[in-house]
Parts: structure tokens; sequence; C-alpha cells
């Protein structure tokens, strides 16, 4: 298949033979039919939870050497499909969830190797000295289940297949989402300052060896040049990772690749990548990144991403698992102050969380 475009961005074309795509992705491809006319199975295998079980799925793309094929003419293969444990050549593949990247021999190509198609190239963003780098640290832990129901417990948790009480959190916070939209309603923003929080400016509850439960949030200047590290911290490497989206803007990829075995501390993945050129090792100059919205980070690995944060607002930046979004895995990035944000038109609705009075609860028991 040729591979022509990603995330609504168009690419210089590239023939691979497998292609992985996660959670918001989007790939657009053309299947060349040049084999002998008859039915063929298209297969399409899950990965992660879905891959243990066993979840895959058949279709039939069928073809004749005529011009006009009718509908009466497509029949279904008379072959069984293949079997789970059958396995089937996967040639080059694209997203590999475990791709260590521009290695020598290596059938996988990463999403930064892929070719942007357009012509006028951001030479200021892509060669540019960022105005603010960001290093972030993604994983989900299982709660203390003699915590859950304590005062000093946790928030939120979910429990699913194969795991219990898992929690999500990003440079060690889990998200706790604010109980009104703050760009339509910023007038409440100084209720809630205490609630705000990153690496380094955590609330005086949160202890140093506990996931901390705040609005986790980072601050740009309108049109600063963005570079942000987004760092897998699994203790292994998994047949699953992550892919991160981040609304409001799209980014280019500027590198991606596995994270060195032997660093385990969250500190020393970080200085590892602060020591790395802006873009990984044998890149040409001429390269022109690919644009994106949503990139998959391979497992217990990094991609970074550079954008200019030109749409002043409250953005999302977020793993689009769900449940794991469901359980803190995000963060919010303002880019611009309040006065720089667009305005609600006049009358717009306002709301508020959904959470009932305790006490009031508690008196009709």
């Amino acid at each position: 298949m040729q591979i022509i475009s990603t995330d609504g961005g168009a690419v210089q074309p590239l023939v691979v033979d497998t292609l992985v795509s996660t959670s918001g992705e989007r790939y657009d491809f053309v299947l060349s039919a040049d084999q002998k006319p008859g039915n063929y199975w298209v297969r399409v295998r899950a990965i992660g939870f879905c891959d243990i079980q066993r979840k895959e799925e058949y279709a039939v793309l069928s073809y004749s050497p005529q011009a006009d094929v009718s509908d009466q003419e497509l029949a279904f293969p008379t072959v069984e499909p293949p079997g789970w444990d059958e396995p089937y050549p996967v040639g080059v593949i694209l997203n590999h969830p475990n791709t260590t990247c521009y290695q020598p021999g290596d059938q996988s190509v990463c999403a930064a190797d892929l070719e942007s198609h357009e012509v006028h190239r951001d030479d200021a963003l892509i060669d540019a000295k960022p105005d603010k780098k960001f290093y972030i640290a993604f994983d989900t832990f299982q709660a203390d289940t003699n915590l859950l129901f304590s005062e000093n417990g946790y928030v939120r948790y979910m429990t699913v297949a194969l795991t219990f009480n898992n929690i999500g959190i990003t440079n060690n916070i889990s998200m706790v989402n604010l109980p009104f939209p703050p760009l339509t309603q910023p007038d409440l923003l100084a209720t809630v300052a205490d609630q705000f929080c990153n690496s380094s400016s955590k609330p005086a509850r949160c202890l140093p060896d506990r996931a901390c439960f705040c609005t986790h949030r980072l601050q740009v200047a309108l049109n600063d040049v963005v570079e942000m590290s987004l760092i897998d911290d699994a203790d292994q490497i998994r047949e699953l990772y992550h892919p991160f989206h981040l609304h409001g803007h799209r980014f280019i990829v500027m590198g991606q690749g596995q994270v060195p075995p032997g660093t385990r501390r969250q500190e020393d993945k970080f200085a590892w990548l602060k020591a790395q050129a802006p873009r990984r090792g044998g890149m040409p100059d001429s390269h022109n990144p690919p644009y994106k919205d949503t990139v998959s980070i391979p497992s217990r690995g990094y991609t970074r991403v550079r954008f200019r944060a030109d749409n002043p607002g409250f953005w999302l930046v977020h793993c689009h698992f769900e449940w794991h979004l469901g359980i803190g895995m995000s963060l919010i990035l303002q880019v611009g102050d309040v006065d720089q944000m667009k305005k609600p038109p006049p009358g717009f609705p306002t709301c508020g969380h959904y959470r009932p009075d305790a006490e009031s609860i508690l008196g009709m028991v």
C-alpha cells in the first residue's frame, strides 16, 4: 500500500506492507490491485489488550480484469480465512509499537520518516531554538488497595482486564479536570488557582513519593515555538503504545525512538533526551518532517514534536485511549493570556460540575 496522507496532511508517497494505526490517528493510502484477478482476504489484527483477547477481523477484496464489475460478479472466497496462529508476511511496517527507529536493516518505518508534501516548509519552526521545551513522562500504576477508600485515598481509578485499580499520570501528576470550561468561563479561574500544578509547582498536600491529583497545566506565550518530548515511562517494552493528541494545533514530528535499555529513572531519561540533537542522527537537513495532530509513542520510547503556539486558549494534551484519559493521563496547555483569547458570544450557556451535594444526600439517608 502507498501511504499518501496522515492526520489530514499530505505526505510524499511511501510504499509499506503493513500499517499500524492507533486511536485518533488517520492514514490515507492507495492500494495497487496488481495481482491476478480474484478474491483476496484483507486482514486486520488488534494490538495491546485486544491482541491478548485474540481480536481479528476480515474483509474481502475482489476484482476482475473487466473495467465494469457488477455486484453479482463479486464472490466470497471459497477458502477459509487464515487462523489466528497462521502467520502472515509483514514486510515493511509503518508505526510498529516496538520500533527502534532508524536502525540499519530495520524493516520498521517511523512516522518521523514520512516527508511532508507541503512545498513551503516552515524552516523557522524546524530549525528555530524553541521558546519552551517540555519533557513529559507518562505511565499508569496500580493504586494501593489499602488507600482506595480512605481519607488519604485516590481521586479516581479504573479496573481493566488483567490489571486492577489503574491510575494514569504525566510527570507523576494525575489530571483533575476543572469544574467548568476555562475558555468560556475564565472569570472563575481565580476560584481554582490553588488547583493548578506542574512538575515544579505542586500543592503542599502532594508528597514526593506519591502521585499528585491536581489540574496539570503548562503555560506558553502566544506564538511561542514549543517543543515537547513525550516519553513512555513504563518499566518494560510491551506490545502496546500510547497515541497522544494535541487539541487546537498541529505539530511536526522531529524524532522518535527507544530510550537506552539501562535508563530507568525518569530524571535520567530526561537528561538523555536533552543531550540528543533536535533531529535524530542521520536525518538530512533537507528532510521536511510530517505534520500530525496525533502521534504514537514507541513502547518505552519517546517522540519529539514541535509546533507554533499560535492559537490562544486552553488546549488538552492527552493519551487517545479514552480510559487512559479518564484516569488522568492528560494535561492542559494554556496558550497566551486570557485577554488574548476569543470571548464567548453574549448569552453563551455556562456549566459546572455535576456532583450532587454530599451533605444533602447524607441527610436524606
